[in-house]
């Protein structure tokens, strides 16, 4: 099963925020593996305000994602982590 994956703003502002172009071709490349696959290193957390987040880890980078019922993945921001 296919899944689409769509980006906000914020997001798209922060993969073109990355030194690297090589990173952030990694970043995309693990995404759109995900949403073929299914593949990826995922982990979810439940932020300050209760909701659960989800999120792919590219190190050292982290694609905040949440994923809906019509088969599409939607990337909210991508930010360092380490």
């Amino acid at each position: 099963m296919t899944w689409s994956v769509d980006w906000s703003r914020v997001a798209l502002r922060d993969l073109a925020a990355i030194p690297s172009w090589e990173t952030a071709a990694r970043i995309d490349g693990a995404l759109m593996r995900l949403a073929s696959t299914g593949e990826g290193e995922l982990r979810r957390a439940v932020a300050s305000d209760g909701t659960v987040e989800t999120r792919l880890l590219v190190p050292p980078y982290a694609a905040l994602l949440t994923r809906d019922r019509r088969q599409r993945f939607f990337v909210w921001r991508v930010l360092r982590y380490a």
